[in-house]
């Protein structure tokens, strides 16, 4: 199959598929000129100083459009109301926070960084004011274990005596409370020390316990992502970062209303150990989705696999291919059906496969495979009269004997310019679970040095790329497979393979330096 979609230069992918072989997709640039102005008659001086007032009025201008997360906010009537109390963590996801909580919490901060405990304990009566409280989601600690003068700035001791006090304060004011936990010190970050958020947040959730305040654990969810998600050698993080600890903040204060919590948000990859920060990574729209419409997006995807009819006798059929309750279902069943090709018989089944191809990136899917003899799979494959190779994420024979927790991984090579046998490199790995009780999260990290496959965020195989650099499709099937997990019997069908999204990212382009 030839390559009929042209590739962006910044993300290499392949954006569409056309009708005729060749024809390419572009990425259109723009250049900017600028016009200058002979200016008559006005001295040197005069100019810049002008100019650098028109500079100061814009930047005034654009700071004074730009919201700022200490402004005060206007309640709209009739909406709970929340506080957050935090230093210049809380400051980084505040605005974050309130955008998702828009039209469902007023959410109020206070005007300042709230330092360590002892300034939390002269300022908190100030901070809290005269109006009503329905949730207060607060923290203290990176500035109590900061180190001044070789000690820190509130020792252990006394912080625990402060968040007694600060809590007893928060309590009266009727307010649900929710304590965020410290976020972590990476290594050379200046005045602090790695390990000690540990230490302080051990004291903060026994005062929480003895209190019955809740805990939104930032800690737990910042320190195994800390690499994608926080600045090196600083506690503060990237605004993607961020963007990804207002979405827990935001989910717990509705968790405490008793409402739903934001449906949208940033959206990150389940893997914690990737080769580059959260915001060097960009989401693929064309090779990404939700499942949230009513249809398959004909944009994006085929609703069969049109370069294959499926594994004998299994047959793909478009009517087994359904989007539902937010998810994409990919159904095999058992029925006698007239006219079908030869060798097809007994079992029909379904494939979707993307209409775009691509080279590098990280990919994962949550799902669950079916729970029958049948294979669900999820891999990358391309066919071209030069060079034909496949990737295989995962192949699961959920029911079949001895296949029940095995997530069977693969990479082919069918022919090259120099290679015409067919070999490939497999490998298992046995889940502590059986694969169709549930969902889970498998993926693949695709680079142009090594192969590396995940379930549920953890590596489980990583293998050296000595040959995948093609441009592959994306394709997600359910087959029989009778010579490896047994035909599918008949009370098993029909069973479906279901899919809640698939997310695609690749690493933004790096700048060229000038000159080059």
């Amino acid at each position: 199959m030839q390559n009929t979609g042209g590739f962006c230069g910044l993300h290499g992918i392949s954006l569409g598929v056309t009708d005729r072989p060749g024809a390419m997709s572009t990425c259109d640039s723009r250049k900017r000129t600028e016009r200058s102005d002979h200016v008559k008659y006005l001295s040197l001086p005069l100019i810049a100083a002008v100019v650098l007032a028109g500079f100061s009025d814009a930047a005034g201008a654009r700071r004074r459009q730009r919201p700022s997360p200490t402004d005060a906010i206007k309640d709209t009537p009739a909406l709970p109301r929340a506080l957050l109390i935090g230093d210049s963590i809380s400051i980084g996801y505040t605005l974050a926070t309130r955008k998702l909580l828009a039209g469902k919490v007023n959410l109020h901060r206070i005007p300042t960084n709230g330092g360590p405990t002892t300034r939390g304990l002269e300022q908190i009566d100030a901070w809290l004011g005269d109006g009503k409280w329905d949730v207060v989601h607060f923290n203290w600690g990176l500035h109590d274990l900061k180190y001044i003068g070789g000690k820190p700035q509130v020792a252990p001791d006394q912080y625990a005596k402060n968040l007694q006090a600060l809590v007893l304060r928060l309590k009266k004011t009727g307010a649900k409370l929710i304590f965020a936990t410290t976020t972590p010190v990476p290594k050379g970050a200046g005045g602090r020390i790695p390990g000690d958020s540990k230490k302080y947040n051990a004291i903060a959730r026994k005062v929480m316990a003895g209190h019955g305040v809740a805990v939104n654990d930032l800690y737990g969810f910042a320190l195994p992502r800390e690499k994608l998600i926080q600045r090196p050698a600083n506690v503060h993080f990237h605004p993607a970062g961020s963007a990804l600890l207002a979405g827990q903040v935001a989910a717990h204060i509705c968790r405490a209303l008793g409402i739903d919590p934001p449906r949208t948000g940033p959206v990150m990859p389940t893997a914690t150990q990737l080769p580059a920060p959260v915001d060097q990574w960009t989401l693929l729209p064309a090779l990404s989705d939700e499942f949230e419409g009513k249809a398959l997006d004909a944009a994006k995807w085929h609703p069969n696999n049109p370069d294959w009819k499926g594994r004998k006798p299994g047959f793909f059929h478009t009517k087994n291919v359904a989007v539902r309750d937010g998810k994409l279902q990919l159904t095999m069943k058992m029925e006698k059906l007239k006219d079908l090709p030869e060798g097809y018989h007994t079992y029909t089944s379904a494939a979707v496969k993307s209409k775009a191809t691509v080279r590098y990136g990280y990919f994962e899917i949550k799902c669950r495979p079916m729970d029958s003899h049948g294979s669900s799979a999820f891999w990358f494959y391309r066919n071209t009269p030069e060079i034909w190779t496949e990737i295989d994420v995962f192949e699961i024979g959920a029911a079949a004997p001895g296949h029940e927790h095995t997530v069977h991984t693969n990479a082919h090579v069918f022919h090259t310019s120099t290679e015409k046998k067919h070999w490939s490199k497999s490998a298992k790995h046995q889940a502590p679970f059986r694969l169709a009780d549930d969902y889970h999260v498998y993926a693949l990290l695709w680079t142009k040095e090594a192969l590396t496959f995940y379930l549920d965020g953890e590596v489980i195989r990583t293998m050296t790329n000595t040959h995948w650099h093609q441009p592959l499709h994306m394709n997600f099937d359910s087959e029989t497979m009778p010579k490896w997990f047994g035909l599918p019997k008949a009370d098993e069908l029909p069973a479906t393979f279901t899919i809640e999204y698939i997310r695609s990212w690749q690493r933004k382009a790096r700048p060229t330096p000038a000159g080059r």
